[in-house]
């Protein structure tokens, strides 16, 4: 063979030739570093003796009862689907403690966002990632859920006011839910920058249309008076022009401060809310800012992709699945109503006892 390819050699041009001479002359040196290479080890391991077998059966039973213990042991009908859950308000009746990290997969709250659009903040809270998608770690879902909710809880309990504000299509009837569970408040409209850093200036010309509304009696006895009486009118306008040039500054003053009063007592009081739901923070950037300036503390579900600075208490959970709103929303909204009734209970035992 060797001397068919220097034949073969000879009708190609002289440098591929001057290459085939160097290998033929190393030829022999190769067979002889092949020769002193130790053979590979058999890769299949040897059949096991029947000993063996036997020890390594009990080693395993002996590991059993101190892992079989690890992760959470759920049944088929105590799991929920996604379309029960948006269906019907299954979360309300279980505190807190009962809740498992299996109901919060099904509801999809684990799922965050692109790796590539992470928020560098949010590490401590993910768990890792999964097709470029970045999963939550719900143990810590958990324990921020469980600190929303004592928040949540005893703002209730003091009498505070509650504001659920979500914005998008699918959360709307989620917040009003909420809201009317709990008897607190709801934003599910555009929220109007200003409302809470410039409500003296924006909320006015409400205020001028709710007194005058409710200063005009639509049934007004002197609605039709008769003519007869249009002049005794005049003569007391005239006498009280006159004594009122005679008041003093003082009393003057003191007629439009009483007069302010009334117009103020008729109007209707706006309050500033002492806690504010989010239930989607990333389209109320506005909201919170706000709430910062005003020093209203805020609770929001932050995603991958949202700055968890910017809330007050940031429970690390899906935004943009209506389950995973719904869950987080309904067990706040508990929180809030146990609040309101132990504020009503000690109320009740205090009149009790008087």
């Amino acid at each position: 063979m060797l001397k068919s390819v220097l034949a073969k050699s000879a009708k190609l041009p002289t440098s591929i030739r001057l290459l085939s001479t160097s290998v033929s002359t190393r030829l022999p040196e190769l067979a002889a570093n092949d020769a002193q290479v130790p053979e590979t080890p058999e890769i299949v391991p040897p059949s096991l003796t029947k000993q063996e077998k036997i020890q390594i059966n009990n080693h395993l039973n002996n590991l059993l009862p101190k892992l079989n213990k690890i992760g959470s042991q759920v049944n088929t009908h105590q799991l929920y689907t996604r379309q029960a859950i948006s269906q019907r308000n299954l979360f309300p009746s279980t505190g807190i403690d009962k809740l498992k990290v299996s109901d919060l997969v099904c509801a999809g709250v684990h799922l965050g966002h692109s790796h590539e659009l992470m928020h560098p903040l949010n590490l401590s809270t993910i768990f890792g990632t999964r097709n470029g998608i970045n999963i939550i770690n719900l143990e810590q879902t958990i324990v921020a859920l469980r600190r929303a909710m004592n928040f949540t809880r005893a703002v209730a309990k003091n009498g505070g006011i509650i504001l659920f504000a979500g914005t998008k299509p699918f959360i709307k009837s989620i917040a009003i839910d909420a809201a009317f569970r709990c008897d607190q408040y709801y934003v599910v409209d555009k929220w109007v920058a200003g409302t809470l850093t410039n409500s003296s200036h924006l909320l006015t010309k409400q205020h001028a249309y709710i007194t005058d509304k409710l200063d005009v009696e639509p049934s007004s006895p002197h609605a039709h008076a008769p003519a007869s009486t249009t002049t005794t009118t005049t003569k007391n306008n005239k006498n009280s022009k006159d004594a009122r040039k005679k008041q003093s500054r003082y009393e003057i003053r003191l007629e439009q401060m009483q007069k302010k009063s009334l117009l103020e007592s008729n109007a209707i009081k706006t309050y500033k809310p002492d806690l504010i739901i989010c239930l989607n923070p990333i389209d109320l950037t506005t909201l919170l800012n706000e709430a910062d300036r005003e020093y209203v503390p805020t609770i929001a579900l932050c995603d991958t992709n949202f700055d968890p600075t910017k809330v007050s208490f940031a429970i690390p959970a899906n935004d943009d699945s209506a389950t995973s709103v719904k869950i987080i929303a309904d067990y706040l909204s508990n929180a809030a109503l146990d609040g309101k009734n132990a504020r009503r209970n000690i109320i009740n035992n205090q009149n009790t006892t008087q």
